[in-house]
């Protein structure tokens, strides 16, 4: 397994960023960690899965993590993270 990740900065409201980016991921399954403030991992496939949450103690500090049987699909998950994730700011 391949895991990319990077770290976003952002000061936008959380829930409303994972509130818009469960919209966006709507056809795939979403699991919630945590509370309303945790993480969001969207399920691809059985093999695949792409995981958004806010730093508890960086403040204003996203993680975006894919991660993937592929090297290849892992940076693209990662890069499809990031856009939808640059869209969700970009609305609020």
């Amino acid at each position: 397994y391949y895991t990319e990740r990077t770290n976003v900065k952002c000061n936008k409201d959380s829930i409303e960023i994972r509130k818009l980016l469960e919209k966006e991921f709507s056809s795939y399954t979403l699991e919630k960690t945590g509370d309303q403030t945790g993480g969001l991992k969207i399920i691809f496939d059985d093999k695949s899965w792409l995981w958004f949450r806010a730093s508890k103690t960086e403040n204003g500090l996203f993680r975006i993590i894919a991660d993937s049987n592929s090297k290849q699909k892992s940076e693209e998950l990662l890069k499809l993270g990031k856009e939808a994730f640059g869209k969700a700011v970009n609305t609020l």
